[in-house]
């Protein structure tokens, strides 16, 4: 042992067992297209993150390509009534087109964006890894996946015919009241809290 660390050195130790987790627990195939991308640390960011429970699992079934999009449900072999097509726009229901393309996805960003006077990275890499910088300490991130969440549960309302169907805007202005209260309550509430108070009165669009 002591002849094997004396030819090899420690570093070749570090790098072997290096080599040796990436054999073993390779990137996950989700991840492969943005291995390289900034934003990777997203799942710990959301973590802490103070919104609903169901926000976080929302966004966890986005980041790793299981959100149930009527496109994917077909993949898996599960039945899709009527078409794969969005009740909106009549295109495919994908990911993309439900976050970014539909007119629910293009006239909320195009508010939101105008309202932070801050352009906001409304792509395939930064709806999935949110990486929109946080100045000042205000989380864009955050807000920015209340947006995401508040497109899919209007989405799922509409699929699902339920009887109160909420607007995005709606949804969205719920979600930040939930998280306005949750900093509210803290002992040294933040400087940019007011800007919370603006987006909860959000301009319909």
């Amino acid at each position: 042992k002591s002849v094997f660390y004396g030819i090899f050195g420690y570093s070749f130790k570090k790098k072997l067992y290096k080599d040796l987790v990436d054999v073993l627990f390779s990137i996950p195939l989700y991840r492969s297209l943005y291995c390289v991308g900034s934003g990777l640390d997203v799942l710990k960011r959301v973590k802490r993150m103070p919104v609903r429970p169901c926000v976080k699992t929302f966004f966890f079934q986005l980041h790793c390509g299981v959100l149930p999009v009527k496109t994917w449900l077909e993949e898996k072999g599960l039945f899709v009534p009527w078409s794969t097509n969005c009740l909106l726009c009549k295109k495919a229901e994908t990911v993309e087109h439900v976050f970014i393309e539909c007119w629910d996805a293009v006239f909320h960003w195009h508010i939101l964006q105008r309202t932070f006077k801050k352009d906001l990275p409304v792509n395939p890499h930064g709806i999935r890894y949110l990486t929109v910088k946080n100045e000042d300490e205000i989380p864009y991130d955050m807000i920015m996946l209340l947006s995401l969440h508040s497109m899919w549960k209007t989405r799922m309302s509409l699929r699902h015919a339920d009887v109160n169907i909420h607007t995005v805007r709606e949804n969205f202005i719920e979600n930040i009241v939930y998280v306005r209260e949750v900093y509210r309550a803290l002992a040294e509430p933040p400087d940019w809290l007011p800007l919370l108070d603006q987006l909860a009165s959000f301009k319909r669009f």
